[in-house]
């Protein structure tokens, strides 16, 4: 009865995210009386693990609504999907019973109520014009915007839900590329397993349409179904299966996306038409690792970052010139630089190596371009070819709203800021409900001085997320660029303990019980300093840990240090208000 799936299943290979699974049940059978999932067989109680939905709560008026989706997410199916280890379970669990978790919630559920009404009205006005907005009464595509769904797993196995995720985020960027307007996986996971109505879905997203459909491997062949459902009218506007062997999944890939763009009467460019009408196979056993890893390496943490690589790493023995691969290695070492996991010195040769063998073998894909950019800003700190790279990966991919918000970042280190304040804000437009674009883009807003609108944009992104290292780092950045130096430095501790560093988080918490924020800094910069001995810390890290200390001289030898190894938060360390004073 308190099984994860994994354990009952004999997965050889259970960690600890099983023991966060059985702790989810035992909670809410705390609350509830009885056990989440029930079934008269062993057997059938696995089938309703896996296959079920967590029932509701018989008397929901007396539980904080932030409460559920804390168990929801230890009760995944899959063990990426949970907690990563009880600490965080408890952190968030704490978050989620706080008054300020609770009343935002409850704004959260009113602004959606309200949505409701206005997708309600937009459907009814347009069925009151008789349908005068339909195809040809106006110029251009009916659909200008699409919002592709989770794919479902009909055969619930939890094996495939990394590989079914890939290909769901892989399809996503065919059709940016191909001029289609959707927002991100990030934005549209919040509906994987939700009854969500299509109307409510794209007054959301801000979709014309709506896909959903299901993703099935078996042996060496892959399928697709796909149906859309206009926001504006009922019924199934459009429905269609793709099958084909692995091998040319990517072709796979390009058919349906000429049918989507047939559909909503998009007209390709002869340069798209011409890329999707071209035959690519692949080895499919790399595919399918490359596809894998990909999905891990989106979701950023270091667990994800070093499954990501493994995956990666396979996939290149299979075949070395798999470009998804090798770019994707690239991306695993930008990743752990960013987030203070890597030196530079260490980082940097394997992201140019990785990179320059991606770019050889695909130079114009939009993804690998945009990757480029991100390196030439924040690894060689080479700010024309940056900029460059960042219009020629738009000009690609103009729908890939990260990107943009990345491109924002870097148009603010050239000190172009109603061009940075414009491409934030299309990001925010673009993609309205992943944390990470949404974390990044109100970066930019906070650096432009509104760190009121970027602290409430990351505490939204953390909702979403509660996860996402990016928001995590924007809440700390926004609430000390607003002087609330004790928050912040509380929000740092919580960041600490969410990702396991038990000791840095206490020095911070006695710390702020014993002198406020500088006794919490001065503390965290003492065993920050001591590990630098022996392991790789940033150096902006330790600088900033010194300035909120009051330590002046040691911030400046940090600083001088990382300008010497090349940190890349260097550039947002010297735009910063709190260390320009």
């Amino acid at each position: 009865a308190y099984m994860s799936p994994e354990q009952a299943a004999g997965a050889k290979e259970v960690d600890a995210r099983s023991d966060i699974y059985s702790l989810g049940c035992i909670l809410f059978e705390m609350l509830e009386g009885q056990r989440p999932f029930a079934g008269r067989t062993p057997q059938a109680v696995l089938a309703s693990k896996l296959t079920g939905t967590l029932p509701e709560f018989t008397r929901a008026d007396e539980r904080p609504e932030t409460l559920r989706p804390v168990l929801d997410r230890a009760l995944a199916p899959d063990p990426v999907d949970r907690q990563q280890d009880a600490q965080q379970f408890a952190t968030e669990l704490r978050t989620a019973l706080t008054t300020t978790e609770i009343e935002a919630a409850r704004a959260r559920r009113q602004r959606r109520t309200i949505a409701r009404g206005i997708a309600a009205a937009a459907v009814v006005a347009a069925l009151g014009f008789g349908g005068w907005w339909a195809t040809g009464a106006i110029g251009g595509p009916d659909i200008q915007s699409l919002a592709l769904l989770p794919f479902e797993n009909e055969q619930f196995d939890a094996e495939q839900t990394a590989l079914i995720a890939g290909l769901h985020l892989s399809l996503i960027g065919e059709m940016q590329q191909a001029g289609l307007r959707l927002p991100s996986r990030r934005s549209v996971i919040r509906y994987l397993g939700e009854s969500t109505s299509v109307a409510e879905i794209g007054a959301e997203q801000g979709a014309d349409a709506v896909l959903e459909g299901r993703a099935e491997y078996g042996g060496d062949s892959v399928s697709v179904t796909l149906q859309m459902t206009d926001v504006h009218s009922p019924g199934v506007r459009w429905s269609r299966t793709f099958r084909s062997a692995m091998r040319d999944v990517v072709t796979l890939q390009r058919e349906v996306v000429r049918a989507v763009a047939n559909e909503v009467g998009l007209a390709l460019t002869d340069e798209v038409a011409a890329r999707l009408a071209t035959a690519s196979e692949v080895d499919p056993e790399s595919q399918q690792l490359a596809l894998r890893a990909n999905y891990h390496l989106r979701r950023l943490t270091p667990q994800d970052l070093e499954i990501a690589e493994g995956l990666f790493r396979q996939a290149l023995e299979i075949d070395p010139d798999n470009a998804l691969a090798l770019g994707g290695i690239a991306w695993v070492w930008l990743g752990r630089q960013q987030f203070g996991l890597a030196s530079p010195i260490e980082a940097r040769p394997l992201i140019r190596d990785y990179q320059a063998r991606a770019l050889a073998l695909a130079p114009n894909d939009p993804a690998l371009v945009a990757a480029n950019a991100l390196i030439l800003t924040w690894v060689e700190w080479d700010w024309e070819a940056a900029g460059r790279e960042f219009e020629r990966a738009l000009e690609l991919n103009p729908n890939d709203w990260e990107t943009r918000a990345y491109y924002s970042h870097y148009l603010i280190f050239m000190g172009r800021l109603d061009e940075a304040r414009s491409q934030a804000q299309l990001a925010r437009d673009g993609d309205p409900f992943s944390g990470l674009t949404q974390s990044l883009a109100n970066g930019a807003v906070s650096h432009l001085g509104d760190d009121e609108a970027a602290m409430e944009a990351a505490r939204e992104a953390l909702r979403l997320d509660p996860t996402q290292p990016v928001a995590h780092h924007l809440l700390i950045a926004s609430l000390r660029g607003l002087g609330r130096l004790e928050e912040a430095a509380r929000a740092q501790a919580d960041l600490f303990s969410i990702v396991g560093d038990t000791a840095l988080a206490n020095a911070m918490y006695t710390g702020l019980d014993a002198g406020g924020y500088r006794e919490a800094s001065a503390r965290a910069a003492a065993i920050l300093e001591a590990r630098a001995e022996f392991v790789y810390i940033a150096p902006s890290e330790l600088a900033l840990a010194h300035l909120y200390a009051g330590d002046i001289e040691r911030v400046l030898d940090w600083l001088e240090h990382g300008e010497t190894i090349g940190d890349p938060a260097l550039p947002y360390t010297f735009g910063s208000p709190m260390v320009a004073t």
